[in-house]
Formats: C-alpha cells, sequence, structure tokens
C-alpha cells in the first residue's frame, strides 16, 4: 500500500513555506496515496499564528487541489488545533460549523508559555514533562480531537530522545497520558519530524508506541509535519512498516481517517 502523510502544513499556516498546490505536486511525484493539510489554528493572542488562517480560504483552495488532482491523490482537510485548556471552550464553539476530516490536537505551550529550549533551560525537566503530560491529559479528554499530535514534543527544544520513556518519576505521568488518549477514543499521532531535528527520532518514539499497544492503544496516525516539499513523505513508509510490527494499526486509508475522525466529533456533539 501506498504512504500517506496525515501533517502537512502550507501558507495557509503563519509559519508555512509552500502552497496547497505544490504539496500536491511533490507528494504524487513521491508516490504518496493519500495527504491530509493540518494548518495551524491558534487561539492564544500571543500566538504568532493568532488570526492567520482562513478557514473559507482554506475550504475553496483545498476544492480547487481536489478538482486537479483527486485522479491522483486523495486529499484530507484537517487543522491542527493548539490545545490550551483555558481555551477548550472558544474552541469547541468554533469547531460546530466547520466541516474537517480530521482535527489534531497538539499542546505548544506549558502554564501558558511557549515551549522553547529557554523554557526547557529555565525550568526542572521532570516538572515540566509532568505539567506538559497534564495538558496533553486535557486535550485527550476534551473529546474534540480525532488525533492527538506528536506526543512529547518537549524533545525537540531538548534534544534528548530518550528522557521521557526513560525517566522513572515520569512513568506514571506517561502512561496515564497513554491511557486518557486511549480511553478517549482518539489516535495517537507519531511524527516523523524529528528526523531532521536534532532529536533523530520519532515523535513519540516507538518504544512509547509499544507502551501505547501494550496499554491498549491500537490506532495511529502519521505524519511529517511537513512546512515545506523538502521534508513532505519524510519517513513514512519505514514508520508505516515498524509500527504494524509493533502491532499497531497504521490509519493509511482516508475513508478509515474520515470516519474515524466524524465518528468522535459526532460523540462529542461538534
Amino acid at each position: 500500500m501506498n504512504p500517506v502523510d496525515f501533517h502537512i502544513h502550507t501558507t495557509l499556516s503563519c509559519d508555512g513555506h509552500c502552497t496547497i498546490e505544490e504539496v500536491c505536486r511533490k507528494a504524487i511525484e513521491i508516490g504518496l496515496q493519500a495527504v491530509c493539510f493540518t494548518e495551524h489554528f491558534d487561539l492564544d493572542t500571543n500566538d504568532p499564528g493568532y488570526g492567520f488562517f482562513n478557514y473559507e480560504e482554506y475550504s475553496s483552495q483545498v476544492d480547487e487541489a481536489r478538482r486537479c488532482f483527486g485522479g491522483q491523490l486523495t486529499i484530507l482537510k484537517g487543522i491542527e488545533a493548539d490545545y490550551q485548556s483555558r481555551f477548550e471552550g472558544q474552541l469547541r464553539r468554533w469547531l460546530k460549523d466547520k466541516e474537517l476530516d480530521l482535527v489534531l490536537g497538539s499542546v505548544h505551550y506549558v502554564d501558558g508559555v511557549t515551549l522553547s529550549e529557554e523554557l526547557v533551560r529555565t525550568r526542572n525537566l521532570d516538572e515540566l514533562y509532568e505539567a506538559y503530560l497534564g495538558e496533553v491529559r486535557l486535550s485527550a479528554e476534551s473529546g474534540l480531537f480525532g488525533a492527538i499530535g506528536h506526543l512529547d514534543y518537549v524533545k525537540k527544544y531538548t534534544g534528548d530522545a530518550s528522557y521521557l520513556e526513560s525517566s522513572d518519576r515520569l512513568q506514571s505521568a506517561l502512561e496515564a497520558t497513554l491511557q486518557s488518549i486511549i480511553r478517549n477514543r482518539a489516535a495517537l499521532e507519531v511524527s516523523t519530524k524529528g528526523l531532521v531535528a536534532k532529536s533523530r527520532d520519532y515523535r513519540p518514539s516507538l518504544k512509547i508506541v509499544r507502551l501505547y499497544r501494550d496499554l491498549g492503544g491500537r490506532k495511529i496516525i502519521i505524519g511529517s509535519d511537513a512546512h515545506d516539499t523538502y521534508v513532505l513523505g519524510t519517513g513514512v513508509s519505514t514508520l508505516s512498516q515498524l509500527a504494524q510490527k509493533a502491532g499497531v494499526e497504521v490509519v493509511t486509508q482516508a475513508q478509515d481517517l474520515m470516519s474515524f475522525g466524524r465518528a468522535l466529533a459526532k460523540m462529542n456533539g461538534i
């Protein structure tokens, strides 16, 4: 089966560097079966992406891409919603009338402060991880998301690929977070973006994916978190094979992803 990439940003996100058309052309060139655009949606007024995303323009461009490339590529329309529990009500209201194939929930802030190398330097790392995982648990418990994005995003700034999985102190928090994702019927997204970053590992690692499986998790979504065509599709085929060997089901069929996300949304009244 041809690989898929279900985490992609374009110039419709504040930090994207390629157009939807460019992504589609590149995806066809490298043999992807399907792509899901997941443009950033931010509600924090201090975030660089606040007010940038335009749902109507996004929908128009996705419709046009489907007309142009639909015979060669399945094109899905999603968002990556930044989750901060203090904005959960606003996000829930915004989602009510939106037609989306996937709502990916990702935590980028801890206690209202964006994750960064500076934050990592100035906080006790165990305490930072505990606060981060607590927010991820709340994102899963909100019922807003079809998938939880790039668990262990903290290692983007630490460069330590194994800290979370090797820290005895953090194991109970990690297991509670994975159990919350499973209990609330969201998929776990595994991002290949770390392969081209200093951590040189998946987010989360395959060890955490196996723990997810052991706790009862069965479905993962794979994405490159591409913000340009250079990263598009990076490692997704290899990760798909490794994940299946680890005993989890990789969502590769577009219809499965759409059904999964829509069923969850309906269940939670979105």
